[in-house]
């Protein structure tokens, strides 16, 4: 049996639960906040009782949390190539693909929804979605 547990993560956007998931899974932070906010949405808010329930439940990390969590994880940035917010690039780089493709889905989702699933969507993503490391000589 496995010595790993779970603990909040210091890479937090609210207590730390999703970022702590994502380091216990080894997995992406932003697929697991996308995930968690797809739920709340679903669940008419009760997925965010889940979540506070586990940010009082789930215990700080420790000091050596660094050492004992390392996520390998591919993360999931925003693009540079941006005209809005960054998002569509950032998710086409993951994927591979050209932003174009996203962006053209982002619009059509837009639109079937009269302008409700893809805007919240991609406002939710666009908090959600670190800013890529750039390092400029």
């Amino acid at each position: 049996m496995s010595d790993k547990k779970l603990y909040k993560s210091p890479d937090k956007k609210i207590c730390g639960v999703c970022g702590g998931l994502a380091d216990y899974l080894n997995i992406d932070p932003t697929v697991v906040r996308l995930v968690a906010f797809a739920l709340t949405f679903f669940s008419l808010g009760m997925a965010m009782l889940v979540y506070f329930v586990m940010a009082f439940v789930i215990e700080n990390p420790p000091m050596n949390y660094s050492e004992l969590y390392t996520n390998t994880s591919k993360r999931i940035t925003k693009g540079q190539d941006k005209k809005i917010s960054g998002v569509c690039s950032g998710l086409a780089k993951s994927l591979n693909i050209d932003p174009v493709i996203i962006r053209l889905g982002w619009a059509l989702l837009t639109i079937f929804t009269v302008g409700f699933a893809g805007i919240t969507t991609y406002i939710v993503a666009s908090i959600i979605m670190p800013e890529p490391d750039v390092t400029v000589f």
